[in-house]
């Protein structure tokens, strides 16, 4: 008997540890990058990561300040991750994954950060994700490029901390919703970028989308909201609209996205919110820059890949006229491209970025040109700018890549 009962455990024992069998495998790469640019430029990660040129500010007895070329290389790019399987549970599939790179800004100065750490739970129709991970902004259709930054600031770059579900509607259409948190990418404000101002409203940032995959063909698109609180007596709503297609013909990729929106600082893209004063009720509050942002990105080939990138953002001015200005006469804007003692504005940005990359095995080695055009000029209280003038930046990055 007792034979009996200790096989029937061990029975039990192994069937349960076959429907739960755990395995996890590890990847990622070593990359060293190099970049020249022809001016001074916005830019985060000593310069791996390139937003756009600076304006010209006269200084140090000179017409224009950022007009200094200059260069590096780099390897905090380098990128490791883990994939578990975690089993199941009933008739749930369970996965994680936590992945970091060595981009993380310390007082030692570049550390090891998470990039991704999440669980996901997955049955026949539908998929849950608890954790960090790309923003649905970002999207299922990302450009393919040698630059790290992926197409900033014309594409959305941001991981939040997130609860996202997806429901398979049809055979060929998923529905998704999400609610997301800020964390390494955050709003700009009184305090600087920081997280606080979404934390303090209680709200977290939603957003719901549609997708359509086919064969080779997938076009999505999506509504985003946020609430933040800049200060304590007051609140600001802002609302996104994306829409992407993705079509891959054999060797031939061709991607397109288009972002409409308000207050996207916190996807590394341009715009933000302004100050506003309402003279007929004598009180204050913020008022969102709304901006348009789109780009196509054509690849062709396998081991030997040619492309090119295009972008194109446009300022669209404030929701509600600004009015407040300062003690010194100038308007407040947090977000990303305004210039407060110059009180000037990118209103255009303009990118043309064609590369080639090599691949043999586990090696890829790939070179860029990158020539990004500003336009800049005076803001006004609608949020709109006059006399603009333009100014560019000649960048080249060379990579080298070796993956595991």
């Amino acid at each position: 008997m007792r034979k009996q009962l200790l096989f029937l455990l061990l029975l039990v024992v192994n069937q349960l540890g076959a429907e739960n069998l755990r395995s996890y495998s590890f990847y990622g790469f070593i990359r060293n990058d190099f970049y020249y640019n022809s001016r001074q430029s916005e830019e985060s990660l000593d310069g791996i990561f390139h937003f756009y040129p600076k304006p010209v500010i006269a200084g140090n007895g000179v017409s224009d300040i950022n007009a200094v070329p200059h260069a590096e290389m780099l390897s905090i790019a380098t990128r490791v991750g883990v994939d578990l399987n975690g089993g199941t549970l009933g008739k749930t599939q369970i996965s994680a994954k936590i992945e970091s790179d060595f981009a993380g800004v310390g007082t030692n100065y570049f550390l090891m950060r998470i990039r991704q750490a999440y669980v996901r739970f997955d049955r026949a129709k539908y998929n849950l994700l608890i954790g960090q991970t790309w923003h649905p902004l970002w999207g299922s259709v990302a450009p393919t490029m040698v630059s790290f930054n992926s197409g900033s600031p014309f594409q959305s770059f941001n991981r939040s901390p997130q609860i996202r579900l997806n429901y398979t509607l049809f055979d060929n259409f998923t529905l998704s919703a999400a609610s997301s948190w800020q964390m390494q990418t955050s709003s700009n404000g009184p305090l600087g970028f920081t997280p606080a101002y979404m934390k303090n409203s209680l709200t977290p940032n939603l957003f719901v989308g549609v997708q359509y995959l086919h064969d080779d063909i997938l076009i999505g698109g999506g509504l985003d909201y946020k609430r933040i609180m800049p200060d304590p007596s007051y609140t600001l709503s802002s609302s996104s609209a994306v829409a992407y297609i993705q079509y891959n013909p054999g060797l031939l990729s061709i991607k397109a996205k288009s972002v409409l929106g308000n207050n996207l600082s916190d996807h590394i893209m341009l715009g933000g919110y302004g100050k506003l004063y309402n003279p007929s009720t004598n009180t204050f509050g913020y008022t969102n820059l709304t901006g348009s942002s789109s780009w196509i990105n054509i690849v062709y080939g396998k081991q030997w890949q040619v492309g090119i990138f295009g972008g194109l953002h446009k300022n669209l001015g404030s929701q509600m006229p600004m009015l407040h200005r300062d003690n010194n006469g100038n308007f407040t804007i947090y977000g990303r491209g305004f210039y407060h003692e110059q009180q000037e504005l990118l209103d255009r940005l303009v990118r043309i970025a064609p590369f080639v990359m090599h691949s043999m095995k586990d090696l890829t080695i790939g070179v860029e040109y990158n020539y990004t055009l500003a336009s800049y000029g005076k803001i006004q209280s609608d949020g709109s700018i006059i006399n603009p003038y333009q100014i560019g930046n000649h960048r080249i990055v060379a990579t080298v890549i070796y993956t595991f």
